[in-house]
């Protein structure tokens, strides 16, 4: 059988004109879209992510996500659980 241990994720919806950042985190972070596009901006670097991409965040990176569409965004945002917890 198959385990992961040490990994937690989060689907996350963004409404149209939501978002989240700019921000850092001290974690890598891991975006899967499940429906919809999103803005996501690391640094100078833009990209424009739409169901089934994804992307990964380094940590201590600085990022922004922004919904500019007109419809919900879905996003699985996956990470490792912080040493100690």
């Amino acid at each position: 059988s198959f385990h992961v241990t040490g990994v937690q994720t989060c689907a996350l919806p963004i409404l149209p004109g939501g978002g989240a950042g700019p921000d850092a985190s001290p974690l890598e972070k891991v975006y899967v879209m499940l429906a919809g596009e999103l803005t996501v901006r690391v640094g100078s670097d833009e990209v424009v992510l739409r169901a089934m991409d994804s992307c990964c965040i380094p940590a201590n990176e600085t990022r922004e996500v922004k919904n500019n569409g007109n419809h919900v965004a879905s996003m699985l945002v996956v990470m490792p659980y912080p040493e100690g917890k």
